[in-house]
């Protein structure tokens, strides 16, 4: 079972969501316990991974998990195409920080098992100050780019991968 969700995680974003928890204590768990009311999310956001969906817009109520599953979202991305440069932007910088950290987390913590999945896009370059997360090897335009509204955008990120606006009002 583990061999077979750990191969389907390189390529399916469900079975990263399940992978990366199987060290976690089930009440430690984010995924698996609101995986009924998470899972046609999921499946869009494969969808627009695969290419048959350009746009996904997500409205739901406050505290019922958009956020922390766009940052596992954009952290199974970037680890997978740790290449690519992606932007996520907020309203307020304290969203921001808010959200950098728990990338970070998710990157680093070992009970969550990314670096097994990807080792060779590990985080080698973290700047909180500027917003900035970078995967595998250090490059001009870093894998995350965080920054708000109000935060300098022009000619210090580029966004060839995701384009994410979370919170804007």
């Amino acid at each position: 079972y583990e061999k077979a969700i750990k191969y389907a995680s390189l390529e399916d974003f469900e079975s990263f969501l399940i992978w990366n928890e199987l060290d976690r204590e089930p009440q430690a768990r984010f995924y698996q316990p609101r995986m009924k009311q998470l899972k046609p999310i999921v499946k869009i956001l494969q969808k627009c991974v695969d290419g048959e969906v350009d746009e996904v817009f997500l409205s739901q109520p406050p505290r019922t998990g958009k956020t922390t599953l766009v940052q596992l979202f954009l952290v199974w991305f970037s680890s997978r195409f740790p290449e690519k440069a992606n932007l996520y932007v907020s309203f307020a910088q304290g969203v921001v920080d808010t959200f950098l950290d728990g990338c970070t987390e998710f990157l680093t913590d070992p009970t969550y098992r990314l670096h097994t999945l990807f080792p060779k896009s590990e985080l080698i370059y973290t700047n909180k100050q500027n917003g900035l997360l970078d995967l595998g090897r250090h490059k001009r335009y870093k894998s995350i780019t965080a920054r708000s509204l109000y935060g300098s955008l022009n000619g210090s990120c580029d966004c060839n991968g995701l384009l994410i606006g979370d919170d804007l009002l």
